[in-house]
């Protein structure tokens, strides 16, 4: 698994053709090497568990920071969840380019054993 490729959002296998077309939208394949990015119906379900362990990762860090720092409750509650609102669009991504660099890494269906 190749961190810059993660970083930049290209697939696991040419570590060239870019993830996603548009915000929300993401190609159905490579287009450099042809790597499906969608094998089956609901591949990306387990995807929402990194979105989820991510944004805990960052979120309550912040969140113990604005409680010690004697901001007001119902402040640091809408600060932390507007944040998380801000930060969905990178969640989504993220949470399924290592979704599938992970499944890549582990089950390389172009390599012969």
């Amino acid at each position: 698994m190749s961190f810059f490729s993660l970083l930049g959002q290209r697939c696991p296998r040419c570590k060239k053709g870019p993830l996603f077309q548009r915000l929300f939208k993401m190609n159905q394949t490579c287009s450099v090497c042809e790597l499906p990015f969608e094998p089956e119906p609901g591949y990306y379900t387990g995807a929402m568990y990194f979105s989820y362990l991510i944004g805990t990762f960052i979120l309550i860090p912040i969140w113990l920071y604005l409680m010690y720092s004697e901001w007001p409750f119902l402040t640091a509650l809408f600060s932390v969840l507007g944040l998380n609102i801000l930060m969905a669009p990178f969640l989504f991504r993220y949470s399924r380019v290592v979704w599938l660099h992970m499944d890549y890494g582990f089950d390389r269906k172009d390599v012969v054993k």
